[in-house]
């Protein structure tokens, strides 16, 4: 091959050229890679759960202009999502109807308190795919900047009951599972049914355990607010590729008028 290449070279006879001859010529025409290209299915859910936890997560707001923001990311998400029913989930409802467990309950949700609270987040790489997750840290309420350090679980043995807000991935309950002596049962404080489960926190800037823990350039871990393109909304949020953008737009503007002062 590399013959053929440098034979064409010497046809064309551009002495006032520099060659670099590869070993080989990738023929594929640059439609024939567009094609191939494999994008995500479009997220077509109908129904989207938010928690209704933004004065939870930051307290000093004015409650008006929250429930002004909140108007505004359902507007967002209508028009940028396939979501047609949305729902508010009244966090106080919801800590309400929690059972009592006879065994001792193990609280991953910001909360509800257990016997034992675990805050511990998953972290991804910034910017990325941000489809798995790279492992589980113990984090802090803004989680600014911190290092990476093993997750070190020492519980008493015993027999627990893992609770959490939405459903629990298979990621943490076998990360946990490797650490805690016996996982009884599960409960998730949410209903199900939903397409979808999003924390209105997760949209605030500024706000309490919001956002996603990513793994920056310098190494370091810190919270990113679910906004384009630090943070990939069609695995977060079902937003498809092409309406992120729009999206995000829409929640900086919501996040602007949430803390201007009158």
């Amino acid at each position: 091959m590399t013959l053929k290449v440098k034979a064409l070279y010497d046809k064309l006879n551009l002495s006032n050229l520099v060659y670099i001859i590869p070993d080989e010529i990738n023929t594929i025409s640059s439609t024939e890679v567009y094609q191939s290209t494999t994008l995500p299915r479009p997220r077509n859910g109908k129904r989207l759960a938010i928690r209704d936890d933004g004065l939870f997560a930051y307290s000093t707001l004015d409650k008006d202009k929250y429930e002004n923001f909140k108007r505004e990311l359902e507007q967002a998400f209508l028009q940028c999502s396939s979501f047609e029913q949305i729902d508010w989930i009244d966090v106080n409802t919801q800590l309400r109807d929690v059972p009592d467990f006879k065994n001792k309950v193990i609280s991953l949700d910001k909360y509800y308190h257990g016997d034992i609270q675990l805050n511990i987040s998953r972290y991804f790489d910034l910017g990325g795919w941000q489809q798995h997750a790279n492992d589980l840290v113990f984090s802090t309420q803004y989680d600014e900047e911190i290092n990476i350090s093993p997750l070190n679980i020492n519980l008493p043995d015993d027999r627990y009951v893992l609770v959490d807000d939405d459903s629990i991935s298979g990621y943490t309950f076998n990360k946990l599972k490797d650490s805690v002596d016996t996982i009884v049962s599960t409960y998730t404080l949410m209903t199900p049914g939903y397409d979808d489960v999003v924390d209105a926190r997760d949209f605030i800037i500024g706000a309490k355990y919001s956002g996603l823990l990513c793994k920056q350039s310098n190494g370091k871990l810190k919270r990113y607010p679910y906004l384009w393109p630090e943070v990939n909304l069609y695995h977060r949020a079902s937003i498809n590729l092409n309406k992120q953008q729009e999206f995000t737009q829409l929640v900086k503007k919501a996040n602007k008028k949430l803390i201007e002062k009158a």
